[in-house]
This record gives C-alpha cells, sequence and structure tokens, in this order.
C-alpha cells in the first residue's frame, strides 16, 4: 500500500520556513501592543459618578465597573464610614477617590490595578507642658518628753492619712519633712496616750506624753469588795460594758462568749431568748446543776428556766429580763476561791454582774436604737426531693416491694391527684423567714451634791426566722446612791422587766415541725384551694405550717430584783456595810393546741403559773490598810437567804 505526500526541500532554492517564522514573530508584537494600548486606555479612563448619601461600598463598586480597578479593604472597617455624597464628571481615579475618602477615617493606596483602603492614623495631640510648681518642704521638728519631763526616744511620729513618719531619737528630738502645713501629726508609744496636733502653721511642736492607765490597777469585783487586777491571786475574767454596748442579744450569757478565757459558753438554740449554756468549771455533776451562781448588784438571781411546759427544745432563760445596756461589768470568778466567799453554790463558779451607776457631773441623756434582719443560712439546708422526684422514688419503691406482694413505702399508697397534678412543697422554706429585729434603750445618767443617780428603760422585739416565734422584752431600771455625811451613805437598785416568748414545738418527736419539714413529702400542698391548711396526710404527718400558726406556745414572765444598803465607815479603813436584796419572778405558761391543727384532732391546752421568791440579806465589816508596799484586807461577814417556789399546772 503507498501513501502520496508532498516534500518540500531545499536544495538548490532557498527555504521559505525562516521567512514565515519572522512574520509570525511581527504579528505576535503587534498584537501585544495592541492590547496593551486597550489595557492602559481602560486604566486611564475618566469616570463619571453622582450620587447622594449612598454606603462607602456602593460607591467602591461603581468605581471598580467604571474603571476596572479593584478594591482591597477589610469590612469591618467600613462600617464607621460616612455617606458619600459626589458629583463628578470625567475625572481620574485619584480625583475621584480623594474627594471620596475626604472626611472619612479612610485612606487609600493605589498598587497597580489595585486599590487597598486602610484605617487614617492620627497623630497624637500632645498638650504642652505646664510649667511644674515645687511647693516649699516644711520641716517641723520638736522634742518628746514624759510627764515627768524626762525625754522618751523611739515615739512614733506620724502625718495622720500618709505613710509620713519619723521615730525620735535616744534625745526624744524629731524632725519631719511636711507637704504643707495643714495636716495632723500623731504622737504614739506604748504605754502612753497617743496625742493628735495640728500643725496649722508650726514649725516646732513639743509633746508631753501621759501614762496610759496600766490594766493591772483596773477595779474588780470578788464578791463582798473589789481589788485591783494586780493584787488578786485567783482566776478573774472581766468584760466590761463599753466591749458589749449595742450588742443584738437578748441574754447577757450571750456576751461572754468569746470574751472571757476558759470560759465555755453554747448558743442552744436560735430560738429569741433561748438559754445559754456557760460552763466555767466543766461538767461537775450528772445530776445536780453545772450552771454558775449569778448576781445581780449583790442579789442572788435564778439562772436556769423558769417555764415547765417543754415543747420548744429550748427553755427561756431567766436571765433574759436583763437589758444588755444596764451592764458595767461581769467578773467571772472561776477557782476555787469563790467557794470561801460564797460557799457550795459556787462550785460551779461564780459570775458577778454590777448594773451602771450614775456620776458626778454633768447628767447624761443617751438614746440607742438598732434594727436588722435575721435569716437562716439557705445554702445549709438540707438538700432534699422535688415533688417529681419523690413520686417517682415511690413508684419505684411500690414496683420492687409488690414482687413480695406488699406496699413499704409509708408514701407507697399515695398516687397524683385524678386530674395529674401535684404540690411541689419546699417545707423548708415555708417555715423559715427573714426577721426583724429592733431595740430602743434611753438612759439618764449623773449626779450632784450627795445624789447620784441612773434611770433606764429599754424594749426589744425580736422575732424568730422560724414563723410564728418571737421575743419581746420591756425592762426598766433605777439605781440610787446618796451620801449622807462622810461617813454614812446608803442606796438602792431596782429593776423590772417582763417579757413574753412566743415558741414553736421544735422538739424530738411527731410535732417537731423541723422533723416533720425534713420528712414529708413535698407532693402534698400546704393549703386547700379554699385557703384553709391542707391536713389530707394519711401518713399521720401534721402540716407543720399550720402546726405553728395554730398552736398558741407562750412563756410570760415577770421579775423584779432590787436591793437596798447601807454603808457606814466607823474608822478610816474600817466599813460596815448592810444589804437586803430581793429577786421575785411571776411565771405564765400556756400551751393550746386548736382541733384543726392537726388531722382528726382534738381541742387541748395546758396551763402552767408559778412564783419564784428569793430574798437574801448580809451583814459584813470589811477592813483595808495600806503600810508602805504591803497591803492588808479583812472581811467577816453573816448572810441568810431563803428561797420558795409556788406553781400550779392545770
Amino acid at each position: 500500500m503507498y501513501k502520496n505526500f508532498t516534500a518540500f526541500t531545499c536544495r538548490a532554492y532557498p527555504c521559505i520556513l525562516p521567512k514565515f517564522l519572522k512574520i509570525m514573530k511581527l504579528t505576535i508584537v503587534l498584537w501585544v501592543a495592541a492590547l496593551m494600548q486597550v489595557s492602559a486606555s481602560t486604566y486611564a479612563q475618566k469616570i463619571n459618578l453622582s450620587v447622594k448619601n449612598a454606603p462607602l461600598t456602593e460607591v467602591l463598586n461603581s468605581i471598580s465597573e467604571q474603571s476596572g480597578y479593584s478594591f482591597l479593604y477589610n469590612s469591618r472597617m467600613l462600617k464607621n464610614a460616612k455617606p458619600v455624597n459626589l458629583n463628578i464628571a470625567n475625572e481620574s481615579i485619584n480625583e475621584v477617590l480623594d474627594k471620596c475618602f475626604n472626611n472619612q477615617p479612610l485612606t487609600y493606596v493605589i498598587n497597580g490595578n489595585t486599590v487597598v483602603i486602610t484605617q487614617k492614623t492620627f497623630a497624637a495631640v500632645i498638650p504642652p507642658l505646664s510649667p511644674v510648681v515645687v511647693k516649699p518642704v516644711i520641716v517641723v521638728t520638736g522634742l518628746v518628753t514624759d510627764s515627768k519631763g524626762q525625754a522618751l526616744p523611739g515615739v512614733s511620729v506620724k502625718l495622720q492619712g500618709t505613710t509620713v513618719g519619723v521615730t525620735t531619737n535616744t534625745d526624744g528630738k524629731f524632725s519631719l519633712n511636711l507637704p504643707d502645713d495643714n495636716g495632723t501629726l500623731i504622737f504614739s508609744f506604748i504605754g502612753y496616750v497617743s496625742q493628735e496636733i495640728p500643725v496649722k502653721g508650726k514649725t516646732v511642736i513639743n509633746v508631753t506624753l501621759q501614762d496610759k492607765p496600766s490594766a493591772l490597777n483596773e477595779v474588780v469585783v470578788i464578791g463582798y469588795g473589789t481589788q485591783q487586777k494586780k493584787d488578786l491571786v485567783s482566776a478573774v475574767s472581766t468584760v466590761k460594758g463599753d466591749d458589749i454596748q449595742n450588742l443584738p442579744v437578748a441574754t447577757p450569757q450571750s456576751l461572754i462568749q468569746g470574751r472571757a478565757a476558759g470560759i465555755q459558753v453554747v448558743q442552744n438554740s436560735g430560738a429569741p431568748g433561748s438559754a445559754v449554756t456557760v460552763r466555767i468549771r466543766g461538767t461537775t455533776s450528772i445530776n445536780a446543776g453545772n450552771d454558775p451562781l449569778y448576781i445581780i448588784d449583790g442579789v442572788p438571781v435564778e439562772s436556769g428556766s423558769l417555764s415547765s411546759i417543754n415543747l420548744s427544745g429550748s427553755q427561756t432563760s431567766a436571765l433574759a429580763g436583763l437589758d444588755a445596756d444596764d451592764i458595767e461589768s461581769m467578773d467571772i470568778l472561776k477557782d476555787a476561791g469563790a467557794l470561801a466567799i460564797y460557799g457550795s453554790r459556787a462550785a460551779n463558779g461564780v459570775v458577778l454582774i454590777t448594773t451602771k451607776h450614775g456620776k458626778k457631773g454633768v447628767t447624761s441623756y443617751n438614746f440607742n436604737y438598732y434594727t436588722g434582719l435575721q435569716s437562716d443560712d439557705k445554702s445549709r439546708r438540707i438538700k432534699l426531693m422535688n415533688s417529681q422526684q419523690a413520686i417517682d422514688l415511690i413508684q419505684e419503691g411500690r414496683a420492687n416491694a409488690l414482687v413480695d406482694g406488699g406496699v413499704t413505702s409509708l408514701y407507697g399508697f399515695l398516687l397524683p391527684a385524678p386530674d395529674g397534678t401535684v404540690a411541689n412543697t419546699d417545707w423548708q422554706a415555708a417555715l423559715f423567714r427573714t426577721a426583724p429585729i429592733s431595740n430602743y434603750e434611753m438612759s439618764i445618767r449623773g449626779g450632784e451634791n450627795k445624789l447620784t443617780f441612773a434611770i433606764s428603760g429599754s424594749y426589744l422585739d425580736q422575732q424568730g426566722i422560724i414563723i410564728a416565734s418571737g421575743f419581746k422584752r420591756g425592762s426598766g431600771r433605777v439605781n440610787l446612791d446618796y451620801a449622807a455625811s462622810s461617813k454614812l451613805k446608803f442606796g438602792t437598785n431596782l429593776s423590772f422587766s417582763r417579757y413574753n416568748n412566743q415558741r414553736v414545738s421544735t422538739d424530738d418527736g411527731q410535732t417537731s415541725i423541723i422533723q416533720v419539714a425534713l420528712k414529708k413529702s413535698p407532693s402534698l400542698p400546704i393549703y386547700n384551694p379554699d385557703g384553709t391548711y391542707y391536713q389530707g396526710d394519711v401518713s399521720g404527718f401534721i402540716n407543720p405550717v399550720a402546726y405553728a400558726n395554730k398552736v398558741q406556745y407562750t412563756d410570760q414572765v415577770s421579775s423584779f430584783i432590787g436591793n437596798i444598803y447601807g454603808e457606814y465607815t466607823i474608822i478610816p479603813g474600817l466599813t460596815l456595810r448592810s444589804t437586803f436584796g430581793v429577786d421575785y419572778a411571776s411565771v405564765l405558761d400556756e400551751l393550746f393546741q386548736p382541733s384543726d391543727a392537726v388531722r382528726n384532732g382534738t381541742a387541748s391546752g395546758q396551763d402552767f403559773t408559778s412564783s419564784v421568791d428569793n430574798w437574801i440579806a448580809e451583814t459584813t465589816l470589811n477592813y483595808k490598810r495600806d503600810i508602805g508596799k504591803h497591803h492588808f484586807t479583812a472581811l467577816a461577814g453573816y448572810s441568810q437567804q431563803e428561797r420558795s417556789i409556788f406553781n400550779i399546772s392545770t
């Protein structure tokens, strides 16, 4: 098979291929030149644009369509761009962009056929520096001495409210640079009373520091007399009245807590007016009491509870009638030395309470008031199931119990209501509340010539954090001292109080509203649809909210504590003193439970009435004599006390 083809040879004739290639090269060059001319004309063409309040992005798109330029930018930058107003014709890209970005927070850079838009950078405007005014430094010098004129080295001299300060040198001198003369210098040294002295332009300040009275010179009550702390050989702790003023407590025992070393004070309950356990010498008896002996202005008083009906789990303190603002000091006799004065009554220690008396001079009028709110710590409440969780657990218990042919859960036979709705009751939230407390106290104290007096009255209203509980107390006090002559004086201390304690049942048992709140099903409601209390719990648990509000459980105590004394100085140092004191309390305890307080209940009640009479007569002969550094004391006395109780319970 043969194929036909044509062949070109270059033997005798010139070759036409090189000429053809030259023609092709020339054609390509011409095409490239033409394209470059078209491109140049495209990017160099004029722009026509007319817009009003147009977004910058739309303007840039129009410019790109007409010019062929591409724009490169971050879209977030254009959010702060202002609307554009343009009316241009046959202008270059640079002219258009200059007008477009005028008064804009943006600028541009042209790179080839790409326009890059960036944020403008503003040069910080630095205000001209004001001339620095150098204030002159004030130099204060001085000398610090004691009451005897001796120089005191190491005294702290400090500008009040700053860290500027120095200490005196070995000669008691100091030099301190101050920024101005408007400050106050504080001079302080251990064992001396601090002083504050305004500078007020002074450049030399000399100071004399006075000795601070030593705590060892404080007078302490030790039974039938007083002694300085430095002369004591027994264990005595003292709580001063200034440390316990305006504290929100209803019983004076609470004031000892944390203020007397070695004394154990336990708050048995958070109920208002509840008793406080005080242990001075530990637990000394199993059957007998362990409370200390309390003596108010020389009169032994009842310290336990005066209530006979006990459903609250906490008894009311017999000392709840004493206003804490009337207390001048509390001295606690801790060791066996108290037995030599008070006998076996002091086996558990002694708490001596001295009330405030008037002082000669200007009469003072005082009114103290405080109010506040009390609440439990909600984060410490017991975490319990809600209604749905409780029902699921009951259903699971029923399913497991039916295998053995019985129902073991207390609520195992209870199902939701026919319409499928159940309550979701938080019994703890229903019982606890935010409760207010308020206290009002007014006093008049003073004296002139031979008579000093102190008259005070107070009212305390404290609601408990459990509903329907509260404590109210009113009290009054009169203290009089009269110096008939330089040798004879007599006086009296009288106090009256009455308190009413509304309590709720929190004791252990089926009527304890706290225990029931932790056991009762949350699927049961507090109220019926008609507003009455729900009492349909067939398990036997009470409705704790209904029980707390309907059961009347009150403790009302009226008390009187007073004494009268006479004191005669036979010879210097030898004093004869006779006193007669009375402690009387009338108690009315009432408990009434209406029939609708519990399911299928019947009305019931208790009543307890009692009176406590306690009188004491004492005569003492006290001798004191100082010879040089030696101090002699001697005491002889006679005491007679009688206590009687009368009560009726129905």
